[in-house]
């Protein structure tokens, strides 16, 4: 054939085709290094779920076995809350004592005042209970 054109036969594959199927790219490297950083990630993620789960668990199995009723309960968490803001109470926001747990503003007011109460009496967090805070 003239003009520069190859032609191939059917057992002459191109050039291009003629580089293992199996053999390793750069790119392959990359997806490959990008796929175990993503593992990793998914494992770290799953692992901090798993110790907050532990915890939680610890806080409830220690509230349970002092009886505490979930209004109370709810207390406690919000004296916590007061507590990591500093101390002053009007630093924790209605609206997020509302979301936290789920309460209605004047059951937020209230719950507040009561956690406010607590604290006055000397309530302190307990350590779990503080762990249980930060990984939230």
């Amino acid at each position: 054939m003239s003009g520069g054109v190859k032609v191939f036969s059917a057992f002459t594959p191109p050039h291009s085709a003629v580089s293992s199927p199996t053999a390793p790219t750069r790119a392959d490297a990359a997806h490959g290094h990008w796929r175990q950083a993503a593992a990793e990630a998914a494992r770290a993620a799953a692992a901090a779920r798993y110790e907050t789960a532990m915890v939680e668990a610890r806080v409830q199995q220690a509230e349970d076995y002092a009886r505490l009723t979930p209004r109370e309960r709810s207390e406690r968490q919000v004296a916590r809350m007061i507590l990591a803001a500093g101390g002053d109470p009007e630093a924790v926001p209605l609206s997020m004592i509302m979301d936290v747990l789920k309460v209605k503003q004047t059951a937020a007011g209230d719950i507040r005042k009561a956690a406010v109460d607590k604290l006055d009496g000397g309530y302190r967090p307990t350590e779990l209970e503080t762990q249980l805070d930060t990984r939230a």
